[in-house]
């Protein structure tokens, strides 16, 4: 993105598609946080919902 800005181009992946990829991460945290499967399209969860999903153990 930074080079498209600089460069004054297209970024190699444009909102629409990056939205897609997040859509696909938040559906995999969603799934391991309630133990279900996500259907698509996927809305409904924020990042905030992840909060404590990934706790390290001592």
């Amino acid at each position: 993105m930074i080079d498209a800005v600089n460069n004054n181009t297209r970024p190699l992946i444009d909102g629409k598609e990056g939205k897609k990829g997040m859509s696909i991460i938040l559906a995999a945290y969603k799934s391991r946080l309630t133990g279900m499967p996500v259907k698509f399209p996927f809305k409904d969860f924020s990042t905030m919902d992840m909060k404590g999903i990934a706790k390290i153990n001592d």
